[in-house]
């Protein structure tokens, strides 16, 4: 089948084509759809990673211009003014404007200024300027230390009297609509399958010592195949069911669990899950009927799927584990001959590595999980 008529079709229509998980489709194919998932996500941030943007101009000290392009540490080149800058550090998809940027973001109180928030004065042109707010200077909130491309600097860390220096128009704090908090809560919800196939949950709190002290059904009957994976505070399930296709569903804190339902993409006959979190974004990886691994995102921040599974490349699975560090996924996988691989997606790039073996020499393996340490 050729990639113009996979692309003329719907999810559902090409699952209905092939009859299972794709299995016919390219690594160059594996690549555009890891490329166009990439573009999907764009947006979806952490505050920490906005930070780490910002520095890599001011670190560099990139020149002012309004005319000329510097890329950001993904390769993607911006406009190297103000905007531009904050348009790189909240990894948008083109260099917007002082006028623009508001379409982006929303208007938030001084007292709820958090690192990678902006303060903006949308007057157009030369009138206009934008900075990255990285942290109050003092106690009294009267400056703060902030990230900028400066007109007569260049890019530029310093600390600005707050809302900005006198005589530069009103300045007022934005919030960019998709950032995503790097709190780390403490809390960890278990989830195991039951000698009954049911999937059940208990929960640890780390920072208070102690466990919840029971297990509670999340009510999915014949369960063959569990991960999950967490984004804002709200704990996210997925489960193979007795039917081989993949269902979800979610707990807020402090809540109750929400309905199990089909992910969208038609997956049929998994024979492996593994979820991964990058700031408001999923990542779902399986194993196919075919050994092979395939791969789709759930964007919790805009509430779409990807829809269409990718396959990565042919391979004869039997275990998959995954986690993300910032916006590189690692997948971890045991393959027919036992020893342990590993392959990565980096979101920043829209790539994926090559697989290549874990060191150490582990031989025949029997299950794998993965879990980053920070």
């Amino acid at each position: 089948m050729a990639d113009d008529q996979i692309a003329a079709m719907t999810a559902e229509q090409f699952m209905e084509k092939v009859g299972r998980v794709p299995d016919a489709l390219s690594p160059s194919a594996a690549e555009r759809d890891l490329a166009h998932r990439t573009a999907q996500a764009a947006g979806s941030i952490t505050r920490s990673e906005v930070i780490e943007r910002g520095h890599y101009w001011t670190d560099r000290h990139i020149p002012y211009s309004q005319s000329k392009y510097y890329p950001g540490p993904d390769g993607h080149k911006y406009r190297t003014d103000c905007s531009g800058f904050v348009s790189m550090a909240w990894k948008l998809g083109s260099s917007e404007t002082t006028v623009t940027l508001p379409n982006y973001s929303h208007r938030i109180d001084k007292n709820d200024l958090k690192p990678g928030d902006i303060l903006l004065n949308t007057d157009p042109g030369n009138s206009g300027h934008v900075v990255l707010f990285e942290g109050w200077a003092d106690a009294g909130h009267t400056s703060y230390i902030a990230d900028e491309e400066s007109g007569s600097k260049g890019a530029v860390r310093r600390v600005i009297p707050y809302p900005y220096y006198p005589g530069h128009g009103t300045f007022r704090p934005y919030r960019y609509d998709k950032i995503a908090e790097d709190t780390q809560s403490g809390v960890v919800d278990v989830q195991i399958i039951g000698s009954d196939s049911t999937v059940w949950d208990t929960v640890a709190d780390y920072k208070a010592g102690k466990w919840s002290g029971s297990w509670t059904s999340e009510g999915r009957s014949t369960a063959a195949a569990v991960a999950s994976a967490s984004t804002g505070g709200t704990v996210h399930t997925y489960a193979v069911g007795p039917n081989g296709r993949l269902y979800s569903h979610d707990r807020k804190a402090g809540g109750g669990w929400t309905e199990w339902s089909e992910v969208p993409g038609g997956a049929v006959d998994v024979r492996g899950v593994s979820a991964a979190a990058r700031g408001n974004a999923v990542d779902l990886m399986i194993i196919g009927s075919d050994g092979s691994l395939y791969g789709t995102t759930a964007d919790y921040g805009s509430g779409k799927w990807a829809g269409a599974w990718g396959k990565v490349g042919d391979n004869r699975l039997k275990a998959i584990a995954s986690s993300a560090s910032g916006n590189v996924v690692h997948v971890f996988a045991v393959n027919e001959d036992g020893r342990v691989y590993n392959r990565d997606a980096d979101y920043n790039v829209g790539r994926w590595t090559e697989w290549g073996e874990v060191p150490g020499g582990a031989v025949d393996v029997r299950a794998i999980t993965a879990a980053e340490v920070g």
